[in-house]
This record gives structure tokens, C-alpha cells and sequence, in this order.
């Protein structure tokens, strides 16, 4: 589940099968309009992602993660990406190493400090099926994670997304909801 933290009331929610993500992948998906994406489909996102790679200098803010374990750690990030399957299909087959829908945590993909090379070589190489450790790139497995904009920096904007679905800006909490939902899934 993906939460806005606001002050404001009604509190606002969405539960997601796949991946939240809070930073550039959230930008995407706000940036790309419906009829690019009925139009050009994947073409719209690559040539949208390189001009937003290009153009957009990415804010960073702070994360706190809560591992399996209970422990915390506060990050300084600019995205992050809350992962529940590994394989997205098509050329995305070991996007996030370790996620699986029938563990009750999050894989929780960390880039360290800036994105500006780390994000387009992580991309790459789950892109090409590499098995190669990205410098300041981290997978975490966690229970769940808040992000929020650095004190003072507020006014940067830095938006999530769900499922593909741009929702809104800081402040957030991700975590796992036990038995949200029942899942079908064929045996193997």
C-alpha cells in the first residue's frame, strides 16, 4: 500500500500488485501523456525517458527504511523503487532480484545519493539480463519505507507513482498490508 502523508483529511491510499516507485520512474509516468502511450507505446517511454534524463535535474529527499529485521535507516535519495515481482516480462526479466508476490515484505530498490548514472546503468543491465553490481545501487529487502522532503527543500517537486499510475507528491509511506487481497496463481 502506498500512503500520502499529508495533514490533510481524508488520508489517501492505493494498493499496488507490482511496484511503487517515488522520483524519476514517478516523473515518467506523470510526464507521459495517455495518448503517447496508446500512440507510440514503449517507443513513448524511451524517447520520454532520455528527454527527461536530459532536462530534469532529479531532487533528492530523505527515505527512512524499516528492514525485515526491525532496524532503520534514514537515506538521502533521489528514487527508490518498492519492487513485489521480479520479472516484468518483455526485456525487464530480472528487474528486481528477489521480489516475489508471495513474500509478506517489499524489495526495495535504493539509489544512493544521485541517479544521474546509476538509474540509466541499473535500467541497462536489468534491460541486457546483467548480473552486475551498480555502484550506489542497493536492494533491500524491507517492511517498509517513508519518503520525505529534505527540511527546507520542500518545494521541490517529487512525485510517486503505483502500478504505473502517478499519484502525487511528498511526503509517502510504503508497506505491505497483510492479506489485502486474495491473489490466484497457477502452480508451478
Amino acid at each position: 500500500m502506498i500512503e500520502h502523508c499529508n495533514d490533510k483529511s481524508p488520508k489517501r491510499h492505493r494498493y499496488f500488485t507490482v511496484m511503487a516507485g517515488v522520483g524519476p520512474d514517478a516523473l515518467l509516468v506523470y510526464s507521459l501523456s495517455a495518448e503517447a502511450k496508446s500512440r507510440f507505446g514503449v517507443a513513448a517511454y524511451v524517447a520520454n525517458s532520455l528527454w527527461e534524463y536530459i532536462t530534469y535535474r532529479h531532487a533528492p529527499y530523505e527515505m527512512t527504511v524499516t528492514r525485515v529485521d526491525g532496524s532503520q535507516e534514514q537515506i538521502n535519495t533521489a528514487q527508490v523503487m518498492a519492487v513485489r515481482i521480479e520479472d516484468f516480462g518483455g526485456p525487464l526479466k530480472k528487474f528486481a532480484q528477489g521480489a516475489q508476490l508471495s513474500r509478506n515484505h517489499l524489495r526495495v530498490i535504493v539509489f544512493r545519493g544521485g541517479v544521474r548514472l546509476s538509474y540509466p546503468a541499473y535500467l541497462l543491465s536489468a534491460l541486457f539480463g546483467l548480473q552486475i553490481r551498480i555502484p550506489g545501487v542497493e536492494l533491500i529487502d524491507a517492511r517498509e519505507i517513508i519518503c520525505r522532503a529534505i527540511p527546507g527543500r520542500e518545494d521541490r517537486r517529487v512525485y510517486c507513482e503505483a502500478d504505473g499510475e502517478c499519484l502525487w507528491r511528498l511526503p509517502v509511506r510504503i508497506s505491505i498490508q497483510p492479506n489485502a487481497f486474495s491473489l490466484l496463481m497457477p502452480t508451478q
